[in-house]
């Protein structure tokens, strides 16, 4: 092997390491920055959504006021569409970001329903 391959092999090796040490480093254990309501969920995406539906079905109950829901998703950093009746969070490490998605229907400006769904978008 020449010279040439073995320093290319050596500086793909190094930004290897590099990046799964970065990767390693921004991972985020713990629940600390991600809004109370989304805290805990289970890793696996679609138990995560039924979870989530499920917290919101508690801490919600419908009939809830929309109004009131769209102020407590903001207080949580939870980005809100009220027109669509849509809320997401999303949360970005080193190799993907992580959705949290809710939606909801209303009647008389209380909400009578969710959906929500836990998602990632991956490198």
């Amino acid at each position: 092997m020449s010279m040439v391959a073995v320093r290319r092999t050596l500086v793909l090796l190094l930004i290897m390491l590099a990046l799964t040490i970065g990767y390693l480093l921004s991972f985020d254990r713990t629940n600390e920055s991600l809004p109370a309501l989304l805290q805990g969920l289970p890793v696996n995406f679609e138990e995560a959504g039924d979870e989530l539906q499920a917290r919101l079905d508690v801490e919600f109950a419908p009939p809830f006021p929309e109004v009131e829901l769209v102020h407590q998703f903001q207080q949580q950093g939870i980005s809100v569409d009220a027109e669509n009746r849509f809320a997401r969070f999303r949360k970005g490490d080193f190799a993907c970001t992580y959705i949290w998605d809710i939606w909801w229907q209303s009647e008389d400006a209380m909400v009578i329903s969710f959906d929500a769904q836990v998602d990632a978008i991956c490198l």
